[in-house]
């Protein structure tokens, strides 16, 4: 769409230079009699461009109109969101507690198919999407024991890959991410999950992410 609308204004452009050219042509015919012929010849040759500028200028303009409702017919899906807690405070999620994660802070949900209550994004389309996840994980002082993060990203239950870190140690804080271009049927679920006897932690500073659109339907 960017090409064409660069080619509209090019040829614009090339319109009024004509018309500029061909306005100082008539002004020196009328000035100048005896070139008059040479004038009218230059007139004609422009005249024949600028119509060749206008036809191409009409074809452009038709294909732009073509792409825009093109377009605004395909499917806009995009989601992305957080795991939530109050600013102040902070938790730490258990996979006995809420295996699948529920992203409840949403920052964008183009097409509504992502759901925050449960986490779960279905598919409105058959088509290639791109998902992404960040997962954060620090030192429990609260605890003697510290605990490992580990997700999964799953499809329909299946699952597709992980990120998973040790319990933190001496850094005191874990973060790790993960990302995958899934071909989706429509109706296709997916989702992040905590593997079993893992954890992950979250608070007002929202590091625990989830986001995924729609890149083309197939």
């Amino acid at each position: 769409e960017k090409k064409l609308r660069d080619c509209a204004e090019m040829l614009v452009k090339m319109g009024l230079q004509c018309a500029v050219v061909l306005a100082c042509l008539w002004s020196s015919a009328a000035l100048d009699a005896t070139s008059e012929n040479r004038v009218r010849s230059s007139i004609e040759v422009l005249t024949e461009i600028l119509l060749d500028i206008m036809k191409t200028l009409q074809s452009v303009t038709a294909q732009l109109e073509d792409l825009k409702a093109e377009n605004k017919d395909k499917p806009k899906v995009a989601f992305s969101a957080t795991l939530s807690y109050p600013v102040g405070s902070h938790k730490f999620i258990h996979a006995s507690e809420s295996p699948i994660l529920p992203y409840k802070n949403v920052f964008t949900n183009i097409g509504n198919a992502y759901n925050p209550d449960t986490g779960v994004f279905k598919a409105p389309v058959k088509g290639l999407y791109y998902f992404s996840f960040t997962v954060f994980n620090p030192y429990d002082y609260s605890s003697s024991t510290q605990v490992g993060a580990a997700v999964a990203l799953v499809k329909n239950g299946a699952f597709v890959l992980s990120v998973s870190d040790n319990a933190p140690g001496v850094d005191t804080e874990d973060t790790g991410a993960g990302s995958a271009c899934l071909l989706l049927e429509k109706g296709d679920e997916v989702y992040v999950k905590l593997w079993e006897n893992r954890r992950v932690y979250t608070d007002g500073n929202k590091r625990n992410t989830f986001c995924g659109y729609l890149v083309f339907t197939v």
